[in-house]
């Protein structure tokens, strides 16, 4: 949902961050919030109205119909495929397609499918924690095994199977460059617990999701994908291409243009659902990155190469142990200490460093790591930064001081300093600014402070704001866990800018970062030539 403009125009005016904002400087492509659909929806079919809400054949003489409910149309150019065929690559498990299509006393109409419909109208039927999807109004698109099998099952010996349907966008005109995609989503998980009308295939379903960018030159790439397959067993590693609940968010993807292309398509993709829960999407954009006035320089963390784990290891669950423990193993793929190419690491100050036996490894100054792996050392509100994905950033003191007390009883702190390359500051016209936005995780506690400071042509560094966990103090900051924020910096006359991320914390907790971008925030008059795009469990089982 977005904030008001004139609040965003405030932020950017003091030069401070404007609160939950998208951390992207952008020039708007293309947006659809599927709202164009409202006025046509048409009365429901299979979600009905007796004395209470109830599920029943259109036919049905005691019920009757909803009116301005959902549509099958979506707008101009969108289209629904539910003769879904693969996955990553793969064939679809045990049948393709939506099961039951076009059957009256088979699947709920409604939900056959990608549907567009009125978002009172699908939480109010079933809730069930869908009212949870805040960042959307009016119209959304919703694909919902759970309530589509509300008529009918997955092991009907003629018309049962598993749920596969694609929504596909219209083809956007891009040029080459950096873009991003950006959409509002509601996601709650569930696998590996439904029969299929093949008992081969029973107990298979895994609810899958893909994004997928298609090109007019025939390049496919896939943007994301997840699904429903948690751990095995309490404690186990969480699998990386688990999502977990999110009933709603604000996800983000960039994206490069092949060469030869001149457009591109998205396909959102649900595949080997069963009796299981739902995706729904609202208020989607396509921007450019790469546009006059927008990012100059951006950094995921993505480009690391991740090794295995040293003091965080496995046994029947998680453990903190020295990297020798014989009855441990490390967890693969799971973080590194070298920064990306020009970045560097300064840990100066940090006691016992390089020592296994005394400060957890990982993270021993700033480390870069998944967010799984992250929430497998520990939870306590780290697995809410949905805002960073792929490889984030991470200073933790908190996790740091579980072996070995290097904190002497919190006389000593963690200290590491994360510097960025230098980066060139492009022309400013009169009133125009530098800024430099990222997606942050901030956990307050005791002493820990965060800074971010700048050095403009190689000077001292200067600061540009200073966080504290004491709430005694003016730079007080309390827990924001999963929040973007935009800084602005005169560098007027300046030709080159760096960056430096500071963190000192002994036993306390974290801060992290991810989508890091600096870029030109134009002066106030011009500001409205400046697009950013908006920032960005329920009760359970049937």
């Amino acid at each position: 949902m977005s904030r008001p403009f004139s609040r965003l125009l405030l932020g950017l005016l003091l030069g401070v961050a404007p609160g939950v904002a998208s951390a992207q400087f952008v020039t708007s492509l293309y947006s659809e919030n599927f709202d164009s659909l409202t006025p046509s929806l048409g009365a429901s079919v299979n979600e009905r109205l007796g004395r209470a809400f109830v599920t029943r054949v259109a036919t049905d003489a005691a019920s009757q119909t909803i009116p301005n409910a959902f549509s099958k149309t979506g707008p101009a150019g969108w289209t629904v495929n539910n003769n879904l065929s693969s996955y990553q690559g793969a064939p679809t498990v045990g049948n393709a397609g939506v099961p039951g299509q076009g059957i009256d006393t088979y699947g709920v109409d409604e939900w056959e499918g990608w549907s567009f419909a009125n978002k009172n109208f699908w939480f109010e039927k079933d809730d069930q924690g869908r009212s949870g999807f805040t960042n959307a109004s009016g119209t959304i698109a919703v694909v919902d095994p759970d309530e589509y099998f509300d008529l009918g099952g997955t092991d009907d010996a003629v018309n049962g199977g598993f749920y596969n349907s694609s929504l596909v966008s219209p083809s956007i005109a891009t040029a080459p460059g950096i873009y991003t995609l950006s959409f509002d989503s509601s996601w709650l998980p569930e696998s590996l617990d439904d029969d299929h009308r093949d008992p081969a295939f029973s107990n298979l379903n895994t609810q899958a999701v893909e994004i997928v960018a298609v090109y007019d030159n025939g390049v496919r790439q896939t943007r994301a994908a997840w699904d429903s397959v948690g751990p095995a067993n309490p404690g186990d590693p969480i699998p990386t291409s688990f999502k977990p609940d999110a009933p709603n968010e604000r996800l983000s993807y960039n994206f490069g243009i092949p060469s030869g292309a001149t457009s591109v398509r998205f396909e959102f993709n649900l595949a080997n659902a069963a009796n299981d829960w739902w995706w729904a999407i609202d208020n989607l954009s396509v921007a450019n990155l790469s546009a006059g006035g927008a990012t100059v320089w951006a950094e995921n963390f993505e480009s690391v190469a991740l090794g295995e784990s040293v003091n965080e290891r496995i046994t029947t669950g998680k453990v903190t142990r020295v990297n020798t423990d014989p009855a441990s193993t490390p967890v693969a793929g799971s973080f590194t200490h070298t920064a990306p190419t020009g970045w560097s690491v300064d840990n100066a100050g940090t006691p016992s460093l390089g020592d296994d036996n005394v400060g957890v490894f990982e993270w021993e100054g700033w480390s870069f790591a998944t967010p799984e792996f992250w929430t497998f050392a520990d939870r306590s509100g780290r697995e809410s930064f949905s805002k960073g994905t792929g490889v984030i950033a991470i200073a933790d003191g908190d996790e740091w001081d579980d072996l070995g007390n290097p904190d002497a009883g919190g006389t000593v702190s963690l200290k590491t300093l994360l510097e960025s390359p230098v980066v060139n500051v492009p022309a400013l016209g009169a009133g125009d600014s530098l800024g430099i936005a990222f997606d942050s995780s901030w956990r307050a506690e005791d002493g820990q402070v965060a800074t971010l400071l700048v050095s403009l042509d190689g000077a001292t560094p200067t600061e540009i704001f200073r966080w504290e966990s004491d709430d005694t103090s003016a730079n007080f900051k309390a827990d924001a866990t999963n929040e973007s924020v935009l800084y602005t910096v005169d560098a007027t006359g300046a030709s080159t800018a760096q960056f430096f991320f500071q963190y000192s914390g002994a036993d306390d907790w974290w801060w992290a970062i991810d989508n890091v971008q600096v870029g030109v925030v134009p002066e106030p008059s011009s500001l409205l030539l400046l697009t950013m795009v908006g920032a960005f469990a329920a009760s359970r089982r049937r």
